[in-house]
């Protein structure tokens, strides 16, 4: 109670707010893997989940260096929720950051079959996993699917 009588809001330390302020705040990889082992729970409750919390989850993650965390999150949330290019995106990130080149155009492949376009960013994503791993020619038929669909 503060000094005028009121309340202090409480906040939910397991909230997903709270535990991605963490993850970016902590410099210890054991609280960072306890908040994203306390965010799984959320998976949990897919009726709560939103594609733009996804989003800000996956790229929290992305941003801590938690690629493969990122991916354990689009996998586990794909088939619950409508996935647009943002979400797509992300996971096209984690890929590619972890040198997954093969994984990164799938995904793009299956952005593609599922009448969503892929954007700049995440065909630029899928283009650095292809050169860093001297995949040259899947590199330009990346950068012809862009021209193709005037991607810019």
């Amino acid at each position: 109670v503060s000094k005028m009588g009121k309340r202090k809001k409480q906040t939910d330390p397991d909230s997903i707010p709270n535990l991605l302020s963490m993850i970016k705040e902590t410099k210890s990889k054991a609280v960072a893997q306890a908040c994203i082992a306390t965010l799984e729970s959320h998976q949990k409750q897919p009726k709560t989940l939103r594609p733009k919390t996804v989003i800000q989850i996956m790229a929290c993650l992305n941003r801590a260096s938690y690629h493969q965390d990122a991916i354990k999150w689009f996998n586990a949330t794909r088939s619950t929720l409508k996935m647009n290019a943002t979400v797509y995106t992300c996971a096209i990130i984690a890929h590619a950051k972890l040198q997954d080149w093969q994984s990164a155009i799938q995904l793009i492949e299956d952005m593609n079959r599922e009448g969503i376009n892929a954007d700049k960013i995440a065909c630029n994503a899928a283009i650095s996993a292809c050169e860093r791993n001297g995949q040259w020619e899947q590199a330009l038929e990346v950068m012809e699917l862009m021209q193709t669909r005037g991607v810019r």
